[in-house]
C-alpha cells in the first residue's frame, strides 16, 4: 500500500500540469464531483443513440473525465472490488445531476447534443443511463489501454488477473436522456 500513496504524491503534483495540458473544466471546484469537463466537437460516425437522438459529425458534445486522482484517493484504502465498484457508482450519481446544471448554464447549452466519455470501467454503465461503444480505431484502443494501467494498477485487488478483461469504450448520454435521468 505504501507504494500506492507514494505513486499518488507524484501524482498529487503533476495532476494540475495535466489539467491544464488538456484545457479541462471543474463541474464543481467546491463540491464533491468526480467529473471534469470539455466542449469537444464531435468527429466519429454519425449514430443513433437508444432515445431516438441523434448525434452526428461536428455536433457539440461535452467530454467527461473522471478526476482520478481524487477516485483513486478513495478507492485506495478499500479492501474489496465490489466495495470500490458501489462507491465510483454513488459518486457518478452524485456527479451527474452537476453536470446537467454545467450544461445549462454553458453559453452554448442549446448546441450541446449529449456527453461523452472513454473508460475501462463500462460495465453496469448502462444502469446510469449510459451507452456504450467499441472504440473503432485499434491503434488508438490499445493506446488508451495502455494509458489507462497506471491508474487500473492502483486502483484494483488483483490488477493482472483483470488487465485484459476490460478494453476501453466510448460511453455516449444524450442531452434528452440526462435531463431524464438527473435534471432537476
Amino acid at each position: 500500500m505504501n507504494y500506492k500513496m507514494f505513486v499518488l504524491s507524484i501524482w498529487s503534483v503533476l495532476d494540475p500540469i495535466g489539467h491544464a495540458a488538456r484545457q479541462l473544466t471543474y463541474v464543481d471546484r467546491e463540491g464533491s464531483n468526480i467529473f471534469r469537463v470539455k466542449l469537444i466537437c464531435f468527429k466519429g460516425q454519425e449514430m443513433a443513440l437508444q432515445d431516438g437522438s441523434l448525434i452526428k459529425k461536428n455536433d457539440l458534445l461535452l467530454k467527461i473525465h473522471l478526476d482520478n486522482l481524487s477516485l483513486l484517493k478513495e478507492l485506495i484504502p478499500l479492501s474489496s472490488d465490489f466495495k470500490k465498484g458501489k462507491v465510483l457508482v454513488k459518486w457518478i450519481e452524485r456527479s451527474l445531476p452537476s453536470v446537467y446544471r454545467y450544461v445549462l448554464t454553458h453559453d452554448k447549452t442549446a448546441d450541446i447534443k449529449g456527453i461523452i466519455g472513454l473508460t475501462m470501467l463500462y460495465p453496469g454503465s448502462h444502469h446510469l443511463g449510459f451507452e456504450t461503444l467499441d472504440v473503432s480505431n485499434r491503434l488508438y484502443r490499445d493506446f488508451k489501454w495502455l494509458s489507462f494501467m497506471p491508474i487500473h494498477f492502483l486502483s484494483v485487488s488483483h490488477p493482472l488477473k483483470s488487465c485484459r478483461k476490460n478494453m476501453p469504450k466510448y460511453l455516449y448520454m444524450s442531452m434528452e436522456q440526462l435531463a431524464k435521468r438527473y435534471g432537476d
